[in-house]
């Protein structure tokens, strides 16, 4: 069981309809829990080092690190920390590595155990309605626990938070939405948005391929805080090749809380708060694996409300140096990073200004276009049935709109293996089964040489055709370069796997039957002023799951006139 998926374990077994309805049922608490009464905490006074304490709250266990900086009466930072499927509060310690930064910075963390008597396999119920509202289920007995430890330890109630992983993750999406009067902040991991499943079922679907509108789905969440509304600062963290959990749905939890923030910021969907990425800067982690950090700031550009990392090549996974189950050492350090984007917040006073334009490191907002190296404006965009969810303004009659299509003698397929040649005749991703991943990308090729000079486009999209498809390409990410991948247009065998300009510019599922577009947001920096290149090239990579069968997508290419492949740049 330890190698199961760690957000719904109901999905990977059942074949038939009565075994289904039963695993369901199994998975699914038959009452929702009710707070109880804890009994009081006593907090042990005058230590000199670390302590780890044991303790319960109603329902629940839970596992609190105190920092020996903690002095009895001077209230420190609150994380609530939840773990995944098959996880438990010790475990997910070793894992996050919580406590060596706790006792750095000085703050508690508190790691709620869910019983297997509400889940045999520990999962959170966040697909089940009776844990998605307020005042009963595990969103009371979580918020519980926060009241639990600060009957005894010196809270700051301005900084309580709540960080998740997978199951605990959707969990912490929940607790945003039904108790923003207590977290200041929340940190999504390999999670999903608000209500994105309301049974095992539709939970299962939501997983694999997304959940309802993040529109709806933020309007829903706003109308469930009621009279506790607040903009509910939330930061997300997703592996670009999650097979348990789709990336599309690290861009839903991003415009659901842009539309949930959005409304809460004054009361009307107005897009003073929007899922359009203002700052966006590419890095490479210690370990290895390159990352993209995307930050969303409200209509003045003052304000950071939400933030998006999207971790190249990770599977399903808590990032960073921890140990045991779903962690991956090769990428940033997740932990420092939900505790960087944490300590901008308390929960009732202003969110810190940007001083001077620059985010983090250097990234400046100048007129809408980012200037920092490959720092990247206006990422991927949120796809949802063929259309685009990232709040993009439609053009008015003066905008300037270019329109090219790609060129089919430089489109096709590269391996990555020797005996894969190029193949100019094909555009497809995937792999060619036997437990293969990842074996065969797709290369496209723009003549950009008579775009406008000395201007950058507002917003550049890209139409794709599904042309056939074989077993299961859940998400395909996009890489993008300004230039060529390798040392010329045609294809190559080094075009597999070429520095790009722009490692995950956009990621998206596909489209779900042969013949079906869709359109995906580029970042506009492939095609800025004062960076001129005759061609611009992208590179398609699907993720598929690891099995014996052939995955692949294959979409119409250049040849293929009104189904070709185009871009559409609006200036």
């Amino acid at each position: 069981m330890s190698n199961l998926p760690p957000l719904l374990w109901c999905r990977a077994t059942a074949k038939k309809s009565l075994a289904l309805l039963l695993l369901m049922l199994s998975c699914t608490p038959s009452s929702h829990r009710e707070p109880v009464a804890p009994e009081p905490l006593e907090p042990v006074i005058g230590h000199a080092a670390p302590l780890v304490v044991t303790d319960r709250a109603g329902s629940l266990g839970y596992r609190l690190f105190v920092p020996s900086s903690y002095v009895a009466g001077r209230p420190v930072p609150l994380i609530l920390a939840l773990h995944g499927c098959t996880q438990s509060g010790e475990s997910f310690a070793a894992s996050t590595r919580l406590d060596a930064l706790a006792e750095a910075e000085g703050f508690l963390v508190a790691y709620p155990d869910q019983p297997t008597s509400a889940s045999f396999v520990k999962c959170w119920n966040w697909f089940d309605p009776n844990h998605q509202v307020r005042g009963r289920g595990e969103p009371a007995a979580l918020a519980g626990v926060v009241e639990h430890v600060a009957t005894a330890y010196a809270v700051e109630r301005e900084q309580v938070y709540v960080a998740g992983f997978s199951a605990g993750a959707a969990m912490a999406v929940i607790l945003g939405a039904t108790y923003p009067d207590l977290f200041a902040a929340i940190a999504v991991g390999s999670g999903l948005e608000y209500r994105a499943g309301t049974d095992a079922g539709s939970g299962s679907t939501a997983m694999r391929s997304g959940g309802p509108s993040p529109k709806s789905q933020g309007e829903l969440a706003y109308r469930v805080m009621g009279s506790y509304r607040r903009v509910v600062p939330t930061i997300v963290v997703h592996g670009s090749a999650d097979s348990t959990v789709a990336p599309l749905n690290a861009e839903q939890v991003v415009s659901q809380w842009a539309e949930t923030n959005d409304l809460a910021s004054d009361g009307v969907s107005d897009d003073n708060i929007d899922d359009r990425a203002e700052v966006t800067e590419a890095k490479t982690a210690a370990g290895g694996r390159r990352y993209t950090r995307a930050q969303y700031l409200d209509r003045s550009g003052a304000e950071l409300v939400l933030e998006r990392v999207l971790i190249d090549g990770m599977n399903h996974a808590w990032s960073g140096p921890g140990t045991g189950s779903y962690t991956d050492n090769k990428g940033p350090n997740q932990s420092e990073l939900v505790w960087q984007f944490f300590r901008r917040f308390r929960k009732s006073g202003a969110v810190p200004s940007i001083d001077g334009g620059v985010v983090d490191g250097g990234a400046v907002v100048d007129g809408g276009a980012v200037v920092d190296g490959g720092a990247v404006v206006d990422g991927g965009g949120v796809v949802d049935g063929g259309g685009v969810l990232d709040g993009g303004a439609v053009p008015d009659a003066a905008d300037l709109v270019v329109e090219l299509a790609s060129l089919d003698r430089e489109d096709g397929t590269v391996g990555s293996l020797p005996v894969d040649a190029p193949t100019a005749s094909v555009l497809k991703a995937g792999d060619k089964g036997l437990f293969g991943s990842d074996q065969l990308r797709g290369v496209l090729s723009f003549d950009t040489a008579a775009l406008p000079a000395g201007r950058t486009p507002k917003r550049v999209t890209l139409v794709l055709t599904r042309k056939a498809g074989q077993g299961a390409v859940t998400t395909v990410v996009l890489d993008g370069r300004r230039g060529v991948f390798g040392t010329k247009p045609d294809l190559q065998s080094e075009d597999f796997s070429a520095a790009a300009t722009q490692l995950s510019a956009a990621t998206f599922s596909p489209p779900s039957r042969d013949g079906a577009t869709i359109e995906v947001s580029l970042p506009v920096t492939l095609f800025a002023a004062g960076a001129p290149s005759d061609r611009v090239q992208l590179r398609l990579r699907a993720v598929t799951p690891i099995d014996f069968a052939t995955d692949q997508l294959t979409f119409f290419d250049g040849a293929a006139a009104a189904q070709a492949p185009r871009l559409t740049l609006r200036y």
